[in-house]
């Protein structure tokens, strides 16, 4: 079938076979590297910010702690009010980390958790609200109560919660990647395949091509143009040369043309040999009357 087919066709046919191959490819590596890329984006805008709002909203926490000792131990007025005012820094700092953090939960499990911190955080800074007030009327022994109770059962939630927090989002930055990984590393076996059999499929259609032009022609196109020239310019004693079993090549063609001329040449010079003897014989004859 693909021998019978017209030259344009064939060219033609194996460009677009190859440019679909190529359309293909790209789009397959279009869209891999989009999810390559959504998987980065998540890693960047959700798993490592929640990260860094849950750390950064401990490291709070800790400082506040050590502050609810200051507000016990220091006896100087001006200490006091320094740890107050940073601990409501702190606060603060807390709760808009909180808020942007909220946006970025992702499973109902740690929206669960994340709801249950929020309200222990709320609940430790109330009891930071409580020392406060006890210190300010020298209720020194009630505030120490708060800080070793409520404060502290208070505090270790905290801790235990953003501890678990903060693992949730790094085993989901590392699935992130992971997945990212994994997507890239399919992407690639495929998209190097895919090349392969491009390059393959194409050498195919070039030796098909290649083949059915040569067998068309009987030769090589170099060899094939000077016979043509050769038979142009009357040169009808040229050895043409096909190869065994070709009979219906454009040489072979010319070869049968050749011959045929040769021997149509050949009839007529006979012919006239004949023509111009029977003359001389007339010729004779009529002298001789």
């Amino acid at each position: 079938m693909f021998s019978q087919m017209k030259l344009a066709t064939k060219l033609f046919g194996s460009f677009v076979l190859v440019l679909a191959l190529m359309i293909g490819l790209g789009t397959y590596a279009i869209v891999q590297l989009g999810t390559v890329n959504a998987s980065t984006v998540d890693l960047a805008t959700n798993w490592m910010p929640s990260v860094k709002d849950i750390l950064s909203s401990k490291a709070n926490i800790n400082r506040i702690r050590v502050l609810q000792f200051r507000l016990i131990v220091d006896q100087d007025p001006a200490a006091i009010d320094s740890a107050i005012k940073e601990s409501n820094e702190r606060i603060a700092s807390t709760r808009a980390l909180w808020a942007d953090y909220s946006k970025l939960v992702v499973s109902p499990e740690e929206r669960q958790l994340f709801e249950t911190t929020k309200s222990n955080l709320e609940a430790f800074f109330a009891a930071h609200a409580q020392m406060i007030t006890l210190r300010s009327h020298s209720k020194t022994e009630e505030a120490k109560a708060v800080l070793d109770g409520e404060a502290l059962k208070y505090y270790n939630d905290i801790r235990e919660a953003t501890d678990r927090l903060s693992e949730m989002n790094i085993n989901g930055g590392n699935q992130a990647a992971e997945e990212a990984a994994k997507v890239y590393g399919s992407a690639r076996a495929w998209v190097v395949g895919a090349l392969l059999a491009c390059a393959v499929l194409a050498l195919l259609m070039a030796l098909m091509i290649t083949r059915s032009l040569v067998k068309q022609l009987g030769g090589e196109p170099a060899y094939v143009a000077e016979i043509a020239n050769n038979v142009a310019s009357g040169n009808l004693s040229l050895a043409i040369q096909v190869k065994a079993g070709d009979t219906g090549s454009v040489l072979m063609a010319m070869k049968t043309m050749v011959d045929r001329l040769s021997q149509v040449v050949s009839e007529v010079n006979g012919g006239a040999e004949a023509l111009a003897g029977a003359s001389e014989e007339v010729s004779a004859t009529a002298q001789s009357l």
